[in-house]
């Protein structure tokens, strides 16, 4: 699966690639804000106060948007697209279904060789 040029795509068994169909959604990761504190970093309510202890220019800054950057997700346009899974062929939403499965298996490999120190 490719999201090349704003375009989804899979590969099926013959090795030809199909441009699935899409629709544009809210940023999840900015919450349609197009951009993010800190990267995306969320602070624990002891992070924040310890962050915030003794230092009222820190807290003044962030919650001003000082720190905030374009989110990297969607490029500060505040909506990404997603497979329009109603206008999709059936046996292409299967193909990109398995590769998210994959490629999610591959994230999960990855997190747990990186907590074991690879």
């Amino acid at each position: 699966m490719r999201n090349r040029n704003h375009q989804i795509t899979v590969e099926d068994e013959d090795g030809v690639e199909h441009v699935l169909p899409t629709r544009k959604e809210v940023c999840d990761a900015c919450r349609g804000e197009g951009k993010r504190a800190l990267g995306g970093h969320a602070f624990t309510s002891s992070e924040w106060a310890e962050a915030c202890e003794g230092d009222d220019e820190f807290q003044e800054n962030y919650m001003s948007g000082r720190y905030d950057s374009t989110c990297e997700v969607c490029a500060g346009l505040r909506v990404v697209d997603v497979v329009d899974e109603d206008a999709c062929r059936k046996d292409l939403l299967e193909i990109y279904f398995d590769d998210m499965r994959a490629e999610a298996e591959d994230r999960r490999c990855a997190a747990y060789e990186r907590r074991m120190g690879c």
